[in-house]
């Protein structure tokens, strides 16, 4: 059965020019690496969490895009895609996405 799952990280304002923070990512196959990337982020982060959170989303729509063409070669994922995160506060975020005064900006 081929499983898909994912690391994600981020550094926080790692550029001192832009204050920009850098996405990193791997999205492994059955643990065999198939797709990874590392970019500068194209927003300016106000925390750590929230540079963290953009990072979960870069990588939730490699997800999204690798889970379709996964079933198009006739291996569809049949339960949920698992993407570790190592930020405590993304992931009270991302389980609990309401409109809170440190969050209410991030889209």
């Amino acid at each position: 059965r081929n499983r898909l799952l994912g690391w994600v990280d981020s550094d926080y304002a790692s550029d001192p020019d832009t204050r920009k923070s850098v996405t990193g990512y791997v999205l492994s196959l059955n643990n065999a690496p198939i797709s990874w990337k590392a970019k500068r982020q194209d927003c300016v982060t106000l925390s750590s969490a929230e540079a963290e959170y953009v990072a979960a989303s870069m990588a939730g729509q490699e997800v999204v895009y690798l889970r379709a063409i996964l079933r198009g070669f006739g291996h569809e994922q049949l339960t949920p895609t698992e993407v570790w995160e190592d930020n405590a506060a993304c992931i009270q975020i991302a389980n609990n996405p309401v409109n809170r005064k440190f969050t209410r900006h991030i889209d």
